[in-house]
């Protein structure tokens, strides 16, 4: 019987120790598997961190340049070269809108200059208050010659409603907020002009 106990002693013995070794292995290929699985998410995470900057720079300097043509354009700069036409992304969409963009601006540039500079007296004025938002060179002209007398030019009804220049308000307020009584046709006379619409 202890003949018997002995073999028995042995063989789990042996198998105690090969349990051992394979749970030290084990803990072996978990703390190897750990190591590089921290290795392989440092690693991905500086990856994306430098993808995420390399394209954060790429789209700022886009939309920055972008912002320089807008204020440029604002500016009257109209012969400006849009860049970024060809992309095919956000940034290449609002290139493309910018240069639709800056072709109107040019053509309101040229149609105001040719407005400015004509003979014909031009005054706009804004239909939901009546003031004047715009008055050409002739207009301007002829408004200095009739506001001097009073002491005030040009300047001083550009953003006037166009009501004070007549000593019948109602009635110019009637007339112009009747598109069917437009275009007026009429004479009136201030500071020694005649004027005829």
């Amino acid at each position: 019987e202890a003949a018997t106990i002995t073999p028995i002693t042995k063989l789990a013995s042996v198998a105690t120790d090969d349990i051992e070794q394979s749970v030290a292995m084990a803990e072996s290929d978990i703390s190897s598997a750990s190591a590089s699985s921290v290795v392989a998410l440092i690693v991905a995470v500086a990856i994306a961190v430098l993808l995420a900057l390399t394209l954060g720079r790429l789209i700022s300097r886009g939309v920055s340049r972008m912002t320089s043509l807008t204020t440029a354009l604002a500016e009257g700069e109209t012969h400006i070269k849009i860049p970024y036409l060809a992309n095919k992304d956000e940034i290449g969409a609002m290139a493309r809108a910018m240069e639709v963009l800056r072709r109107e601006v040019e053509e309101a540039f040229r149609l105001r200059q040719m407005v400015e500079m004509q003979p014909s007296k031009v005054m706009l004025c804004d239909p939901t208050d009546l003031r004047v938002t715009y008055a050409n060179q002739a207009a301007r002209d002829l408004l200095d010659v009739m506001l001097k007398p009073v002491g005030k030019s040009s300047a001083d009804a550009v953003g006037a409603s166009v009501k004070q220049f007549h000593k019948n308000p109602q009635m110019v307020e009637r007339l112009l907020r009747d598109p069917s009584k437009l275009p007026y046709k009429g004479k009136f006379s201030m500071a020694g002009l005649v004027i005829e619409n």
